[in-house]
């Protein structure tokens, strides 16, 4: 974490808990707490760290986000983890109101076909209305927008998929990417700002299509979910509404870059929803965890996560 990004955290009350802090194993960059490296001594650890009040309903969605495809659990002694965010953040809420619906159920890792055979969009978050008429899927960021590196992305998804195909024409269209097609993968790009966001929204998008067009045990697709799975329910419960939205973590030291990937953010959303391809998805604007989690203290997200995160 460079400049003044560690501005953005307050490490004050996880010191005062005894936590301690160091450079993270093979890195000498990345900051992030002394923890084992056992997937079950770090769950430990951060129920202890954060002082997690509803300590059974945190197994449960540690054991979701923490069994996703890269096994993201390794990242969770990272202070610029984006899975580790998510996970603190939603992991108990109770009556979170986003666009008008009062969400009380979180999911994490939800995986949704986007090519057969191929690997599965993973969602970061995936909430449920507390009258079970509405779901949102999440793609959350923390410090992922500061760059913005080129995409090299498999020719299936131009060749193999009409709707993918379709999303990012429309983008090259636009001027607002360039695609550069190889012999098995294409070069994707957004000049603008952070194009693997952009990447991962059309994937999602796909995937998200998937879920609501999904047959009769379409979640057997994805492997890694156990019989007593709770995210399978999301596959066979018919939803009303179904809306996506991008949320980010507002770095100090890094508003330009922020405001450059939420203009693009903006500027995408429209076109995708004027092209009547998603119409059936809600593709809400870009927001940010400090706009979210604002007054939830005690509410919506556990005292020291909201002190931790500036919330």
């Amino acid at each position: 974490m460079n400049r003044s990004e560690f501005e953005s955290l307050n490490k004050k009350p996880l010191e005062k808990r005894g936590v301690k802090f160091c450079y993270r194993l093979g890195s000498p960059t990345s900051q992030g707490f002394v923890v084992g490296a056992d997937r079950i001594e770090r769950r430990e650890f951060l129920k202890n760290a954060f002082d997690i009040k509803n300590q059974s309903k945190f197994d449960e969605k540690y054991d979701e986000a923490s069994t996703g495809s890269g096994q993201p659990y390794k990242d969770f002694d990272a202070l610029r983890s984006s899975a580790l965010c998510a996970l603190l953040s939603f992991y108990n809420i109770k009556d979170l109101v986003i666009d008008g619906d009062c969400y009380d159920k979180a999911y994490f890792e939800v995986q949704n076909t986007v090519i057969v055979g191929r690997n599965p969009s993973n969602m970061d978050v995936v909430l449920v209305s507390r009258d079970n008429k509405t779901i949102l899927f999440l793609e959350c960021k923390f410090s992922e927008y500061i760059s913005n590196a080129k995409q090299e992305i498999p020719n299936a998804y131009l060749d193999e998929c009409d709707l993918s195909k379709d999303l990012y024409s429309i983008l090259v269209k636009s001027g607002l990417a360039t695609i550069e097609k190889g012999e098995q993968k294409f070069v994707f790009r957004t000049p603008e700002a952070y194009s693997q966001g952009t990447k991962q929204v059309i994937s999602h998008l796909v995937g998200i299509t998937s879920f609501i067009n999904r047959k009769k045990d379409y979640e057997k697709s994805f492997a890694f979910y156990s019989e007593s799975d709770r995210r399978k329910d999301l596959y066979t419960t018919c939803f009303e509404n179904v809306k996506f939205q991008e949320v980010l973590f507002e770095l100090k030291g890094y508003e330009a870059e922020l405001d450059a990937y939420q203009k693009l953010s903006e500027k995408v959303r429209k076109l995708f929803v004027e092209s009547g391809l998603i119409n059936r998805i809600k593709f809400l604007p870009a927001t940010t965890y400090q706009k979210l989690f604002k007054n939830q203290k005690g509410k919506n997200v556990d005292d020291i996560v909201f002190d931790y995160y500036k919330y």
